[in-house]
């Protein structure tokens, strides 16, 4: 009686080949890309109050206005959370021309929206507390100290941090021409018109800020798009390689 051994090349040769996600990972990154800054632009349209309302003022607004805050708060958690991969597309399409530029805007600008999203929401707060009855001067002295803590401080830090990595974003985009030009120049123009926009409260040009930076991050959609597999990624190892 004889009995069949399998040896470790059989059953190697034999085992299904590694499931390729690449392209499941490339049209995420397409898609996703230009999302976030949408969100932030929708956000800013319809916010009830302005970035130069006093932490009382913000408490009447919302207070009359709790519909219109509630999407608000709703678009920045979409704003925050997919404007990362906008961030990592880009990266992803200048990496290989531009590595230092690439490597620069994109830590800048990841770290800088990163430490915004991790701050505390004094219109979140203010919302929360408007829909549980808590009386508004309470609110306003509550808002007021959040917004003095020192913590607080580093909202700057962090915005000029974003700034400054879609300026560098936008020039690795605009230098090594794997897009139209003139979306690497929508990207680099974005970081300063959002910060105008919210230094003079202006909703016109900080909608425009983010309505560029969505035209900028669209290049890495036009590029993705159209990238092969190869191109985009190495394969997939087997198991156990």
């Amino acid at each position: 009686m004889s009995t069949l051994h399998s040896t470790p090349d059989a059953a190697t040769s034999q085992a299904a080949p590694p499931r390729d996600a690449r392209s499941f990972w490339r049209i995420l990154l397409a898609v996703a890309a230009p999302i976030g800054p949408v969100a932030a632009a929708l956000a800013d349209l319809i916010q009830p109050w302005k970035y130069s309302a006093t932490p009382t003022d913000v408490v009447k607004q919302i207070a009359g206005h709790t519909g219109a805050e509630t999407a608000t708060v709703w678009l920045h958690v979409v704003s925050a959370a997919l404007f990362i991969a906008g961030v990592i597309a880009v990266c992803w399409i200048t990496r290989r021309r531009a590595p230092v530029l690439t490597a620069a805007g994109g830590v800048l600008s990841a770290f800088g929206i990163l430490i915004q999203a991790q701050l505390p929401s004094l219109d979140l707060i203010a919302l929360a507390g408007i829909n549980k009855g808590i009386d508004p001067g309470t609110l306003g002295t509550l808002l007021t100290a959040v917004n003095n803590h020192p913590v607080e401080a580093l909202g700057i830090f962090a915005f000029l941090s974003h700034v400054a990595g879609q300026i560098l974003l936008g020039t690795a985009i605009w230098r090594t021409r794997v897009a139209p030009w003139w979306l690497g120049l929508a990207l680099l123009a974005s970081g300063p018109l959002q910060m105008a926009g919210g230094a003079t409260s202006s909703v016109p040009v900080a909608v425009a800020g983010w309505l560029l930076n969505a035209a900028g991050f669209l290049a890495a959609t036009l590029v993705l798009m159209h990238t092969p597999n190869d191109q985009f990624d190495l394969p997939p190892v087997p198991k156990g390689a």
